[in-house]
């Protein structure tokens, strides 16, 4: 759906879509030199914890993403790591909403980060952990 060479699409929302290693790794790459892109919607993707860490990485440096949404997706302790890193790096996004991830960890370093953090304005880290 996001292409490397995206010159229109605003919002990705695909609740559901089965990812596999090799689609998670392509939609990275993609984030990573997305200059358009600004909201990426993922909820109930079941993405497990290394894809989900890999969006979340790639989304560290991305310039344009304003929202992410990766609810209800297994996330853990790598996805946890990825979004403190993504709070402490990132200046663009305004929105992050990972609910429903029951397994997530690292909430502490994630609102640590949030302390440095000037752009998000909306954090939704509810029934995670």
């Amino acid at each position: 759906a996001l292409k490397k060479n995206n010159v229109s699409l605003r919002r990705l929302d695909i609740p559901g879509a089965a990812f596999d290693d090799g689609s998670a790794a392509e939609l990275a790459g993609a984030l990573q030199s997305d200059r358009v892109l600004e909201e990426l919607i993922l909820n109930y993707c079941r993405l497990g914890d290394a894809k989900g860490a890999t969006i979340v990485n790639a989304v560290q440096r991305n310039n344009t993403l304003k929202t992410l949404e990766l609810c209800y997706n297994e996330l853990e302790e790598g996805a946890g790591r990825g979004i403190a890193a993504l709070l402490r790096s990132n200046s663009c996004l305004q929105k992050l909403n990972v609910c429903e991830n029951s397994g997530l960890k690292g909430q502490r370093e994630i609102l640590e980060a949030m302390k440095t953090n000037r752009a998000v304005t909306d954090l939704n880290l509810s029934y995670c952990g």
